[in-house]
């Protein structure tokens, strides 16, 4: 972590939060103001894949901001949960950021940590088994599925979608959603769904990674997501408008590989997209 980079200076103060080696290393990392003090606190979550058979080595901390910058020691961690995807936002509405974090489990889950004035509390546990929550919790096995469910989550006042990028769509495997959570609604979308762009096909992962923000300007967050698996590993972006009920297929754009310029690239467009 680099301090006083309105000057321009990576020179300055820093803060090391996390290092080591291992193959096939995950970090996500998301920072808000979770205790509610006026300054930013940072999460970040490590997951190492195995190696040699060994089990998973896992960590998710959170650190504490203050006026002298960010704490040396975590105010919370925890080394039981395999981290994905990190976000952060005012999910119940108590002025405090709560600090969302999408976990790889048998058929993926979300896990919401509140904020408070110490950290982060006991965290709720949604997934499809979660009343409100659209599809059904499919336990995934090694024989069934290669690689392990997992979900992506961001954020938006109120509004936290997820994603869950392997899920089935009818008899399409891993077709992928995305699903927007609205307090005590939920909505679930595909590329099956109406004025959704594309069809939903196997392995097109579609939800690979989402975010929530305005990008039009009419005061609604608006949804983007990632369909790293479509086109085999061309990939593509999916533009869902924000309403005032909610998101829209109204308007929807895509963005693939042919409309980007990177064709034939296997740029697994979606792969990654930023908040």
């Amino acid at each position: 972590m680099y301090g006083g980079l309105a000057s321009g200076d990576l020179t300055g103060e820093t803060t090391v939060v996390g290092s080591g080696e291992g193959e096939t290393v995950r970090v996500s990392t998301t920072a808000a103001d979770l205790t509610g003090d006026g300054y930013a606190d940072f999460a970040i979550a490590f997951t190492w894949s195995p190696i040699d058979g060994d089990d998973y080595w896992l960590r998710l901390n959170v650190y504490r901001g203050s006026a002298s910058g960010l704490s040396g020691s975590p105010a919370f961690t925890t080394s039981d949960l395999a981290v994905r995807s990190l976000a952060a936002g005012d999910v119940d509405g108590d002025g405090r950021d709560d600090l969302v974090a999408g976990v790889e489990s048998l058929g993926g889950e979300i896990r919401v940590f509140p904020g408070t004035a110490s950290g982060v509390g006991p965290a709720t546990v949604i997934d499809q088994d979660t009343d409100g929550v659209p599809g059904t919790q499919s336990p995934a096995t090694p024989s069934a599925r290669p690689s392990r469910p997992a979900t992506s989550t961001a954020t938006a006042g109120r509004t936290s979608p997820s994603a869950p990028p392997n899920e089935d769509i009818g008899t399409v495997r891993d077709a992928g959603a995305a699903t927007v959570l609205y307090g005590v609604d939920a909505q679930q979308l595909g590329q099956k769904s109406a004025g959704v762009p594309g069809t939903a096909e196997a392995g097109d992962l579609f939800g690979s990674q989402v975010s929530l923000a305005e990008l039009n300007s009419d005061g609604n967050a608006d949804l983007t997501v990632g369909s790293r698996g479509e086109d085999g590993s061309e990939g593509a972006l999916v533009l869902l408008n924000g309403g005032a009920s909610g998101v829209t297929t109204a308007g929807s754009r895509a963005f693939g590989a042919g409309t980007l310029g990177v064709q034939g690239r296997s740029a697994e467009i979606g792969g990654v997209v930023l908040p």
